[in-house]
């Protein structure tokens, strides 16, 4: 009989320590989600999902490098080839040709290259995606929602997450998930960036440059 009362006692002492600790997660996991709302619950797109449908876009990008001076990059791909300019350079590629286009704008000159892998030009390159998937440093860094704004005429949500002794300040548009913009003075420099033309209509990349216009030279391989 007395061991069945204390076994009875054990068994409850278990149930009420398991409620305790029910109640303990529940609150710790209210506390957190009310804090960060979004990233908790991972509501934002993941880059492989973007990568995924965001496949025909031209993006121009505006940032200040290291030494104060103003920049800016564009980067344009769809199912007919994909092109990069950047100062005063560009790369253009026509998918199925094999053959790779590098041009002065300047001077109208350039020199053609051949291309064993056209798949490397089938995504974004390394320095566009450094910028658009800016969010995804930062997902799991105490990052929270602000309010909803909009840039470019196109719904974006606007974050802030503390870094040390400054705050970062990006917006993700809503539809796509990329990074548009970013406000940041890390070390007291100015770190900011922003999208200056996002499109993601059906365009001809004939409307954007013209290799009639260019002496090009065919480099031998």
């Amino acid at each position: 009989m007395k061991t069945k009362v204390i076994i009875s006692i054990f068994i409850i002492l278990i149930l009420i320590a398991g409620a305790v600790f029910a109640v303990c997660w529940y609150l710790n996991k209210k506390s957190d989600t009310d804090k960060h709302p979004v990233y908790d619950d991972v509501q934002l797109l993941t880059r492989k999902d973007i990568e995924a449908f965001l496949t025909n876009y031209i993006i121009t990008i505006e940032y200040t490098d290291n030494e104060g001076n103003l920049k800016s990059l564009t980067e344009a791909r769809s199912s007919h080839g994909y092109l990069f300019a950047m100062d005063n350079g560009i790369s253009y590629l026509e998918y199925g040709t094999g053959i790779a286009h590098i041009l002065d704008p300047k001077d109208k000159t350039g020199y053609q290259i051949l291309i064993d892998d056209e798949d490397t030009y089938k995504t974004f390159g390394s320095l566009t995606s450094s910028f658009i998937f800016f969010f995804c440093e930062y997902q799991k860094s105490g990052a929270e929602k602000l309010e909803d704004d909009e840039i470019l005429h196109r719904s974006a949500s606007i974050y802030t997450c503390p870094l040390w002794d400054y705050n970062i300040i990006f917006w993700v548009d809503n539809e796509y998930g990329i990074t548009l913009k970013s406000i940041g003075t890390p070390n007291g420099q100015d770190d900011s960036w922003e999208v200056t033309e996002f499109n993601t209509n059906p365009f001809s990349f004939e409307d954007i440059i013209n290799l009639d216009d260019y002496k090009i030279k065919e480099i031998p391989q």
